[in-house]
């Protein structure tokens, strides 16, 4: 077979020139500039150039000034109802003026130890009333009112009575009854009938003797309990309560007075929401009281609980379990961070307590 020479195409070649004067309105050098098919190819989309703002001149006095976010009034609202939302809906929400007094209610700030020392034993305590502890004065307590309150404390006879007879009439009693035992055992060598029937004498009378002892020691229990509650009237308005311990046993300078940090202004209201309750539901008949009876009524009825929830307090028998072992609690936090509030424990020890039988109101 012969090869075939490749040669390449001209068209210039093949076409006949024309010449300009022909009648053909395509000229030559028109119909050369004519692209075939083949060398055809789709022309680039050319897109608009993006905009770009201008770039605001920066100014070397504006350099260290910060910029300003205009906020229009719909994105204010839009704000401020999504806040409101997820506070609704349990989010983090600013923290309100009352919870300072959650926080605060039920610390300690100042424990005042007497200042006796000669026959510490059997003497009243004795405090030192001229000096303001600092921790009262950080609270703002004037030094006249803290002296006023001591000097009614302890000037006050049934405080008296308590410091020296509570925590020590029983144990005195029951000392002098092993004392006449052994002095009536000594007297009668021979023993005997006689000897057996005054044992018996003296067991009903240490029994007879332990019962008025408890009767003696709710009493002074009871008078304490008055005593601090017209203490407290003038201390109310500082935002702090007062109680006493008694932190000995057979001696008296143990006797301690303690300062609360405690704002009652919402336990008062609670309170007397729980008294117009109990008034409302009284039998026979209800019970009506004017405004200013029952702001009296409620302010005699929580300083009559200051004393006894002070000394629970100290003993720690209010605090919130913090685990499944320590059981289950009726209340929730409410004005105290940590325990019952004074109107939860009113309203535990007051409106729902339990009627007493005879013989727990002589005890």
């Amino acid at each position: 077979m012969g090869t075939v020479k490749e040669e390449w195409v001209s068209f210039d070649e093949s076409l006949p020139k024309m010449h300009r004067g022909s009648d053909d309105p395509l000229q030559e050098g028109e119909l050369n500039d004519i692209p075939l098919d083949e060398e055809k190819k789709p022309a680039p989309i050319s897109l608009p150039p993006p905009v770009v703002p201008p770039r605001p001149s920066r100014s070397p006095v504006m350099d260290d000034v910060p910029a300003e976010i205009v906020i229009s009034k719909h994105e204010e609202h839009s704000k401020h109802s999504s806040r409101r939302s997820s506070v609704d809906s349990g989010g983090l929400q600013p923290k309100p003026a009352a919870l300072d007094n959650v926080n605060r209610n039920g610390k300690i700030a100042a424990t005042i130890f007497p200042t006796n020392s000669h026959l510490a034993w059997v003497a009243p305590p004795v405090y030192d009333r001229d000096t303001l502890p600092q921790a009262l004065a950080d609270v703002g307590l004037p030094a006249e009112v803290y002296t006023a309150i001591v000097r009614r404390i302890t000037d006050d006879t049934r405080f008296r009575c308590y410091a020296m007879g509570f925590s020590r009439i029983l144990p005195t009693w029951v000392v002098f009854s092993i004392f006449f035992l052994l002095l009536m055992l000594v007297s009668s060598p021979d023993g005997g009938f006689a000897v057996m029937v005054m044992t018996l004498c003296w067991m009903v009378m240490l029994f007879v003797g332990v019962f008025f002892c408890i009767v003696i020691r709710k009493h002074l229990r009871i008078g304490l309990t008055e005593c601090i509650g017209e203490a407290n009237k003038d201390l109310l308005h500082h935002s702090l309560i007062v109680g006493v311990q008694d932190r000995g046993q057979l001696s008296c300078h143990k006797v301690v007075l303690i300062f609360m940090k405690y704002d009652v202004s919402e336990c008062l209201v609670d309170i007397e929401k729980l008294l117009r309750v109990s008034n409302a539901s009284t039998k026979p008949k209800p019970i009506i009281m004017t405004h200013d009876e029952m702001t009296n009524a409620v302010d005699c009825l929580l300083r009559g609980y200051i004393q006894p929830y002070i000394k629970g307090h100290v003993k720690r028998r209010f605090l919130f379990p913090t685990r499944p072992s320590e059981g289950v609690s009726d209340f929730r936090p409410k004005h105290c961070q940590k325990q019952h509030c004074l109107c939860q424990y009113i309203e535990a020890e007051h409106f729902n307590t339990i009627k007493e039988t005879w013989y727990e109101r002589l005890i």
